[in-house]
């Protein structure tokens, strides 16, 4: 890609060098106009901003480019007044050519059809991402606060410990959380921490399943956690229709009447991306109840 930018009555093409980073060709290309006399020994330059709004990049970009430029030498920068092209040219200094890409044998592997996402293929499909809560809305002070509290109190606690169920605090927490909300009873050493509920899920798909194990999955369901699970484990979706109400019981049904399922995905409290509840009576049917 080149940009022209016109630059003092200057006319300046951004170099085209193939896998290098637009900084380093921008800082190229401000360094071949000085060595071809197009930059006069001592000129001032436009300000960042200004030639970060004519190339059309970002002006970190261009404050990158200028600085390395600067640490080599080439430029000068005086403070209230800007910066300048160096009154001599740094010695042993010399301007790298853009050599010519030769193609070469190719390398790598094919991506298997698995790895393709399911989420670009379906005409229509109306892709809804991971929902992020606002920043604005967090309680930052409340929120500093209880991490000096926490670490106040249970500092070497939760700096130390390095057990692969996660923190025992923080398990210890849990476990009296699922007790106090639901009412059941669980041990900590029987929880398990992971990173959000993609890593927990893959855990799951790549240990309990083997592939081509069938997953009853809602329909519309949440996209990612089904690539995730085909990807992981190439495990094979059936989708099951919901309502208003949730995932349809009638057509899981008929689903086990014809096919042998090894796992049903289901968001029975906040339907993703409905957000629909699963109402009491089509819940129950759903679990076994053991004595």
């Amino acid at each position: 890609m080149v940009i022209p930018v016109r630059l003092h009555d200057l006319s300046l093409v951004v170099l085209d060098l193939p896998g290098v980073p637009l900084g380093k060709r921008i800082a190229l290309t401000l360094q071949q106009a000085i060595t071809e006399g197009r930059l006069s020994l001592g000129e001032a330059l436009p300000g960042s901003r200004v030639l970060a709004e004519v190339l059309g990049v970002n002006r970190r970009t261009i404050v990158r480019a200028l600085q390395e430029l600067e640490a080599q030498g080439w430029l000068v920068a005086k403070p209230n007044s800007g910066t300048f092209v160096a009154e001599e040219l740094p010695s042993g200094q010399a301007f790298p050519r853009a050599t010519p890409q030769i193609p070469g044998p190719r390398i790598g592997f094919d991506v298997p059809s698995l790895l393709k996402s399911i989420s670009t293929t379906e005409a229509g499909a109306l892709l809804l991402g991971d929902g992020v809560p606002d920043p604005r809305l967090a309680p930052a002070e409340q929120l500093a606060k209880a991490y000096q509290r926490a670490l106040r109190l249970n500092g070497p606690r939760l700096l130390e410990d390095r057990d692969p169920l996660g923190t025992p605090l923080l398990r210890e927490s849990l476990a009296a959380w699922i007790f106090e909300r639901h009412g059941l009873r669980v041990e900590a050493d029987r929880i398990l921490v992971t990173r959000g509920s993609r890593g927990a899920l893959a855990l799951l798909a790549g240990t309990l399943f083997r592939p081509g194990s069938l997953v009853a999955v809602e329909s519309p369901g949440n996209r990612s956690a089904w690539e995730l699970l085909q990807q992981v484990a190439n495990l094979e979706l059936r989708p099951v229709p919901v309502d208003e109400e949730g995932l349809i019981p009638e057509a899981f049904e008929e689903l086990l009447k014809r096919e042998r399922i090894h796992l049903l995905l289901l968001t029975p409290r906040h339907q993703f991306p409905t957000s629909a509840t699963l109402s009491t009576y089509r819940f129950t049917p759903l679990v076994p109840v053991t004595t």
